[in-house]
């Protein structure tokens, strides 16, 4: 009988050791390097019509997490309390051109693989609650860039910086074994023409503003390659705990239960461009936000789309 404790002392010993060998490389170890996902030989094309277009993109995709009072992208407290609680604290990155406190020291090809895949330029991978463009066109990529590069007050250099964040011990967990990098592919998707009315607004909604990562059922699960397998896809229901409220995303689909099936194309566009309901009280609480720049006819095509799919 002593013999068969020692074996089990012995046994038992070897897995306490195991496990704390495995928590001392969690914490201790730093985070994968990507070293070997390439960075292209780009150089984007900074002119007034892909201006134009990327600030569309980057102030409909970035303002809510990375704009400060002062209307520069120069970061701010990211307001998710349940994430800074899983993850630690968490400040949205100031993304102006400033050399050392923003990405001034990208490059467009560095630039071109984070918002694909979220690596950093010192190769690690960033914020997980960090949206990847991975459906988008290489032409949209590029003019998000092509306005992170303009003479825009929004993305003039900031000096603004932040406490450093630090890992909880779940993140540090996430990003050694779950974590990854979604992989560069050998070609993107094409943007549909706007007259082809359906196809724009179901690019506009999964590739570039990405209206159903928020408006699905749940923001952890959904997939990115094929949005329409995402869990309740836009049919809302993903509850933000933010700082000084809560609140839960409706659903746009046109079906009962959804306010937007009592809702005219107008109504959708007055909605989604001013921020006003049809009895003209607000539309949107944070983290949704009015989308200004987007044109009328980029609303019609996303209500079009969504009458679409509700079939």
């Amino acid at each position: 009988m002593r013999k068969i404790w020692k074996i089990l002392l012995s046994i038992l010993g070897v897995v306490l050791l195991i496990v704390v060998a495995l928590a001392a490389y969690v914490y201790f170890a730093p985070q994968p390097t990507y070293e070997d996902v390439p960075v292209a030989d780009l150089r984007v094309t900074v002119d007034s019509a892909s201006v134009a277009r990327g600030q569309k993109l980057v102030m409909s995709n970035c303002q809510g997490c990375h704009a400060s009072a002062d209307g520069t992208l120069s970061g701010l407290r990211f307001e998710d309390e349940p994430a800074n609680e899983a993850f630690g604290e968490y400040f949205a990155s100031n993304i102006t051109q400033h050399p050392t406190a923003g990405i001034g020291d990208y490059s467009d090809g560095e630039l071109y693989r984070f918002l694909r895949t979220g690596i950093k330029n010192d190769h690690t991978l960033g914020a997980v609650m960090m949206p990847r463009w991975i459906l988008a066109s290489d032409q949209d990529i590029h003019d998000m860039i092509a306005f992170l590069r303009s003479d825009h007050p929004a993305v003039a250099a900031s000096d603004r910086t932040y406490p450093p964040h630090v890992s909880t011990f779940l993140e540090r967990a996430l990003k050694k074994f779950a974590f990854k990098p979604y992989p560069l592919m050998d070609e993107y998707p094409e943007r549909p023409r706007l007259a082809d009315s359906v196809a724009y607004g179901e690019y506009l909604v999964q590739a570039v503003n990405l209206c159903y990562a928020c408006h699905s059922a749940d923001l952890e699960a959904n997939d990115l390659a094929e949005p329409e397998n995402s869990p309740g896809y836009l049919n809302g229901g993903y509850t933000f705990a933010l700082a000084d409220h809560e609140i839960t995303t409706p659903g746009l689909l046109l079906q009962e239960g959804n306010n937007i099936k009592d809702w005219t194309i107008d109504d959708f566009v007055h909605a989604v461009k001013f921020g006003q309901r049809p009895n003209n009280a607000a539309a949107f609480q944070k983290p949704m936000h009015p989308y200004p720049l987007l044109d009328t006819a980029e609303v019609r095509a996303i209500y079009l789309y969504l009458a679409d799919f509700s079939k």
